[in-house]
């Protein structure tokens, strides 16, 4: 954000966490840049941002955490927000498509097994916090696997703005 906003860019910082956004409003303060802050997630953020059209919007460390219809659902809204001929970029995502998860488990194919089998075999993962924190698998245990970050795809680019080679 800071480092867009220095260059001149008008920014839109968007985050679920109010915590983390007052700590990226008091930085722009100090920085004494003019940085629009909104308090919503991917998904629900067309309503709050209008008709505005963007030049570039960034997805950064965040598409991992969200469950696969807040995935294609939040990408088919940040395509329609594009101004035409504008960038859509995704940064610090795990690929679902590679065979070790560094990210989250630390373990090999992880991201390439079932949710269900996922959470089963997380208790193999050298990450303590990680491999104790599901034993029992509930809704709410299991929505909180989910988003602990499985990965994303091409395909679900592919789902939420069409195929690759149309595009």
């Amino acid at each position: 954000t800071i480092a867009l906003a220095e260059q001149g860019a008008q920014v839109v910082g968007i985050d679920v966490d109010e915590p983390s956004l007052a700590v990226a409003r008091r930085r722009a303060q100090l920085y004494d840049l003019d940085v629009e802050f909104i308090a919503t997630n991917a998904v629900d953020v067309e309503h709050r941002v209008g008709e505005r059209a963007f030049d570039f919007i960034i997805f950064y460390a965040s598409l991992e955490h969200m469950l696969h219809r807040e995935r294609i659902a939040s990408l088919e809204t940040a395509w329609r927000m594009l101004a035409a001929g504008s960038h859509l970029c995704v940064v610090e995502t795990p690929n679902r498509l590679w065979y070790f998860d560094a990210h989250t488990s630390r373990l090999p194919f992880y991201h390439w097994l079932p949710d269900d089998l996922a959470f089963d075999y997380s208790k193999f993962s050298p990450r303590g916090l990680f491999r104790d924190h599901y034993r029992e698998r509930t809704d709410d245990a299991m929505t909180h696997f989910l988003r602990r970050g499985r990965g994303v795809s091409y395909h679900e680019f592919e789902l939420a703005i069409g195929p690759a080679e149309t595009l």
